[in-house]
């Protein structure tokens, strides 16, 4: 085999390491690796991530911190290295906001048809 046959079965093993070790990464990498994507721990049905508050409540994160500190909305608790909230307590929190006042609604249904 030639030299420049050599070299392209070199490069071409290279290529096919190198994407092998890119599906890896995709994949979550090896243990160890510290660009591997953490798997996340699955929460009870008890419990709310970050995430999942921001989605609930339609309120940004630092806005939450800033209700939190003020009392407004519900603490979050630790679990490992994370924080996360009770369901019913968020729950509940929403629970006790003021309803929306209802605009453009008449009382007298016999004035709504003549209008």
């Amino acid at each position: 085999m030639s030299d420049r046959a050599t070299q392209k079965a070199d490069n071409a093993d290279k290529r096919a390491a190198h994407l092998a070790q890119m599906k890896k990464k995709k994949r979550g990498g090896v243990p160890g690796n510290r660009n591997a994507r953490r798997e996340r721990a699955v929460l009870g049905p008890h419990l709310k991530d970050r995430e999942q508050v921001v989605k609930l409540t339609g309120f940004s994160y630092p806005y939450l911190l800033e209700a939190m500190k003020e009392g407004r909305f519900p603490r979050a608790r630790r679990w490992g290295n994370r924080n996360v909230w009770l369901s019913a307590e968020v729950e509940q929190w929403m629970a006790s906001l003021p309803l929306s006042p209802l605009t453009n609604v008449n009382a007298d249904p016999a004035e709504k048809e003549t209008a």
